[in-house]
Parts: C-alpha cells; sequence; structure tokens
C-alpha cells in the first residue's frame, strides 16, 4: 500500500483560480448606474467676451457594466462642451451642453442642467498670480523641495465681477513617487468655494513651466 502526504491547501489551490474567475465574470456582466460630475468646457467665445455664471460641472447619470464603471470613476476624459460659437454679443443665452460617451458598455440616461441659461459679457483682465499645488507624495526616502513656476504671474480673462475677486491661479503638479527634479507643462486654474475647477476663465498664457 502506498501512502501519500495529503496537501491540505491542495484544494485551495484550485478553488481560489476558480472563485477569482466566478468574481470576474460576475463583475463583467453586471451592471451599475451612477452619476459623474463631468467638468464643463467652453468653447468658441468672442476673446472679448466672457461669461458671467461660475460654471463648473455637469452632473451625468450614467449606466455601465461594472468594469467600465470602474474605469469611469477614475478617468478624466469625459467632458461637457459648451459651444458659444454663435454668441456674438452680449446678452442672455440658452446652450445645450455636449457630452460624448463613446466608451463601451457605457449609456449616458441624463444630466442637469440639460440647458445652460448664461449671461454673456464683456470681457475684462487682470494679472494673478500662480500657486503650484503638488499632489502626492515623493518616493520614500525623498522630500519636495522649491518648486519653481515660470512665469510667476499671467493674465486672466473672465467677467469683471469674478476678476475683481480672484487673486491667484493653481496649477497641480503630480510628485507622486518622484525621485528626481523635473520640469512639467501645468494648466493654470480658478477653483469655486467647493474646490471645483472653473471653466468661464481664460489664461494668456494658456501654460506654465
Amino acid at each position: 500500500m502506498v501512502i501519500r502526504r495529503i496537501n491540505p491547501l491542495a484544494p485551495l489551490a484550485v478553488l481560489v483560480p476558480l472563485a477569482l474567475l466566478i468574481w470576474l465574470a460576475t463583475i463583467s456582466l453586471a451592471y451599475h448606474t451612477f452619476t459623474l460630475d463631468i467638468p464643463v468646457i467652453i468653447q468658441g467665445l468672442n476673446s472679448n467676451l466672457a461669461v458671467a455664471e461660475n460654471i463648473s460641472t455637469v452632473s451625468a447619470t450614467i449606466r455601465a457594466k461594472d468594469l467600465t464603471y470602474y474605469r469611469l470613476v477614475r478617468s478624466s476624459q469625459l467632458k461637457a462642451i459648451l459651444d458659444l460659437g454663435v454668441v456674438q454679443d452680449s446678452g442672455n443665452y440658452n446652450i445645450k451642453p455636449q457630452i460624448s460617451l463613446d466608451t463601451k458598455d457605457a449609456w449616458l440616461i441624463n444630466y442637469t442642467p440639460d440647458i445652460f441659461t448664461i449671461n454673456v459679457v464683456p470681457a475684462v483682465s487682470a494679472t494673478v498670480a500662480v500657486v503650484i499645488d503638488p499632489q502626492g507624495f515623493p518616493a520614500n526616502g525623498y522630500a519636495l523641495g522649491d518648486i519653481v513656476v515660470s512665469p510667476a504671474v499671467i493674465e486672466l480673462v473672465g467677467a469683471a465681477d469674478l476678476i475683481a475677486t480672484t487673486s491667484q491661479a493653481y496649477v497641480v503638479v503630480n510628485v507622486k513617487g518622484k525621485q528626481n527634479s523635473f520640469v512639467v507643462k501645468g494648466i493654470p486654474e480658478v477653483r469655486d468655494a467647493a474646490g471645483r475647477q472653473l471653466a468661464n476663465v481664460r489664461f494668456n498664457p494658456s501654460g506654465v513651466n
């Protein structure tokens, strides 16, 4: 009689991969309905005009397979476009945002607001300081040193009320895991009280180093 030692972990070696395959199959077939704040981008507006309202995001309801859902909530690719190319003068306009959701296994159900009533006014400008907003932490054993930005001040263009209450623009710089000094192009932004990026401003120059 041959007596063999039975490895008590042997069944687990089969069951664990099997359970993982079942889990992957389940979430790939399951659907998820969720809301997502999509940043607004204003396009086509005449350079001597500006939008008076502080516009930041559109709240969209989306249905997607779970794997697609996880990708979408971590993605920054979705944008809501406000095309103001038809606007030639100051006044009030009703503009419908355009949201392109070309992702496979995802459907746009609705979004709010579905129409923006915006007040277009003459644009004014002022210079503002550029403030760096570092995101993340350098690699273990490294510390964040001095950050130099060029230019240190830029021109902000927008509605008079917003310009009068804004003294700085933020530039996000990702330093996560960095071990060496680096140069990166940054895009300035102005934020509302909730920290959301406002769409109704422009900068000159449009980027900094």
